[in-house]
């Protein structure tokens, strides 16, 4: 994160010059200090052996990385092995590897939904919202919905458009009201996109909202 910042820093010369002159020798120092952190290097070695190397040859190499850096490295070796289309490897890897529990549950969590977007953006969009109706946190699986509902219509014929849309409205439970952000965006989002194909029931959707916003 210190690395981004200061390499932001030094791409924005003209303006520290007009607004924190005096900060501008502070920055130098502190990128030179930072390129002398033998952490920052070592990090450096280990990305770019997950960049380029073999996935399995990865994991050997980050088995000897200091334990405070592997749950964090482990993770993108497992983006490295979805990003191949290798999503059980992918699982496998955070299960096996990051040792933290709440680092290794976030982690499945992020993955499981990465899957779903990419199911969605493939056409598989019936898949998406499968998968999308397994999230038990209802801030999340609205805002997985929302994304998915962007998707919904390319390539598809107007009854399967409206059929997908309804089956992402009802993710979103069966109240007349919203419970939250999450929940307001998604639903006028599949509004958004019914509307494409039938402005009754899209308006319909977004009608029962009317005193909430009132209230709001």
């Amino acid at each position: 994160s210190a690395q981004n910042i200061l390499n932001t820093l030094k791409s924005m010369n003209s303006e520290m010059a007009s607004f924190a002159p005096a900060s501008a020798p502070l920055v130098e120092k502190r990128v030179v200090e930072l390129n002398a952190d033998p952490n920052s290097n070592q990090w450096e070695r280990y990305q770019q052996t997950i960049n380029t190397a073999p996935l399995e040859e990865s994991l050997e190499t980050l088995s000897r990385a200091p334990a405070e850096m592997r749950d964090q490295l482990y993770q993108q070796v497992a983006q490295k092995a979805l990003v191949n289309g290798d999503v059980a490897r992918a699982r496998q890897i955070i299960k096996d590897y990051i040792v933290n529990a709440s680092q290794r549950q976030q982690a499945l969590s992020q993955l499981e939904q990465q899957v779903i977007y990419l199911d969605a953006a493939k056409g598989r969009v019936e898949d998406a919202l499968r998968a999308a109706s397994t999230i038990r946190s209802a801030r999340e699986r609205a805002g997985v919905v929302a994304q998915i509902a962007n998707q919904i219509g390319t390539g598809q014929k107007r009854a399967t458009a409206l059929d997908l849309l309804e089956q992402a409205r009802n993710l979103l439970g069966n109240s007349v009201r919203v419970e939250n952000p999450e929940q307001m965006n998604a639903l006028l989002e599949i509004a958004r996109v019914t509307s494409r194909y039938d402005a009754k029931r899209g308006f319909e959707m977004v009608e029962p909202l009317i005193d909430q916003f009132n209230e709001v």
